[in-house]
């Protein structure tokens, strides 16, 4: 089975779909709580106002997706409105390392400063003919996936040898996803995307390519494969109008498959993390997406708890979003309905305190 790791280098924010219905009162509809964000500014004081912000729009795309409105609404409205909107926050387990920071963020936003802008943009799309933007979020969105391979230091797009594009067009038509497609080799798509910009590029240079395949946002996926190692990483750049995030992702191939079969099982994993991770999704909402913060004695005591939870059978995620000398917070996909994760961490000498719905503390014996 091949084991994989996801490590967050900048930031990135998972989210699962969750009718507005399973909320009873508005001030739990309009609270977002546990959004992670890190980020990497030029300075410790624009690190900490760029993840404010994009913790904030974070929210606001989980809130859309309760009130059950298109995401593509965010895409018109600014940060600085985003604010107006935010009434509290409050701001947890905050970290500054040189210049990145994180921290965890629970925001709530104010219903009639809410429905004040989004009547407000509902007016403009309306004069501008484009009504559809409101329609119900079950609408999918489609994003557009460019797939590149880093050989020799260069980085290969739409050539053939690029069996990394090919593993991904694979993938999608076994799964039969068609929320995402893959940029395929073709004047238009060359003349846009090249080896020279593909790691600059910005969703602006995208916009008519998104528009051929009618997608709303872009994903460039770099795959980098290191044979002494026998692991493969991907460099993830996330693009929307309003928005954009990166992330790294790493897969071990621990049962030794040959290249194109570690190819097609990455693949597979990607796109099934993609869907679970696009931004039209809740993940505070995900009743087996957990997020553990644990106190650290040591590094030993790290490395073992991080074995054991790998290899423990009620996890089979398993997400590192930060860590520092003491304390680490991770997310899991929880599969176990019939044990409480009290009991299960128990058993790896693990005691732990639960906080909020998906949020537990955890003290390691």
């Amino acid at each position: 089975m091949l084991r994989f790791l996801f490590i967050f280098n900048l930031f990135w924010t998972t989210i699962f779909v969750f009718h507005a219905s399973a909320f009873g009162a508005n001030n739990e509809l309009y609270l977002v709580e546990n959004i992670p964000t890190k980020v990497k500014g030029k300075s410790p004081a624009q690190a900490r106002n760029m993840a404010v912000a994009s913790a904030r729009r974070d929210g606001f795309l989980i809130l859309l997706t309760r009130l059950q409105l298109n995401l593509a609404i965010a895409d018109e409205i600014n940060d600085e409105e985003i604010s107006d909107m935010v009434s509290s926050e409050q701001i947890q387990d905050e970290k500054i390392a040189g210049n990145v920071y994180s921290a965890n963020f629970n925001i709530t936003f104010a219903k009639n400063f809410v429905d004040h802008i989004l009547k407000q943009k509902s007016q403009q799309l309306k004069d501008q003919g484009n009504e559809s933007a409101f329609k119900n979020s079950e609408n999918k969105e489609t994003a557009l996936i460019i797939a590149g391979i880093n050989q020799n230091k260069r980085i290969i797009l739409w050539e053939q040898d690029n069996l990394w594009r090919y593993a991904l067009n694979r993938s999608l038509g076994k799964k039969n996803k068609k929320n995402f497609v893959v940029g395929q080799s073709d004047v238009d798509n060359i003349a846009i995307v090249n080896s020279e910009n593909i790691t600059n590029i910005k969703y602006g240079d995208l916009e008519q390519m998104l528009a051929k395949y009618n997608a709303n946002s872009a994903y460039t996926i770099i795959l980098n494969y290191d044979n002494i190692e026998n692991k493969i990483t991907l460099d993830v750049n996330y693009m929307r109008k309003m928005q954009n995030k990166q992330i790294r992702l790493s897969f071990v191939n621990v049962d030794r498959l040959n290249f194109e079969q570690l190819l097609d099982t990455v693949a597979q994993k990607t796109i099934e993390y993609l869907s679970t991770a696009q931004i039209a999704n809740d993940k505070n909402l995900n009743n087996n997406f957990i997020r553990l913060g644990i106190y650290l004695n040591d590094l030993d005591s790290w490395i073992n708890f991080k074995k054991q939870i790998e290899n423990a059978n009620f996890i089979n995620q398993l997400n590192i979003e930060s860590i520092a000398r003491d304390y680490a917070v991770i997310s899991v996909n929880y599969n176990d309905g019939n044990n409480k994760i009290e009991d299960n961490l128990a058993k790896i000498n693990a005691d732990a305190d639960k906080k909020s719905e998906n949020f537990y503390l955890v003290t390691l014996k």
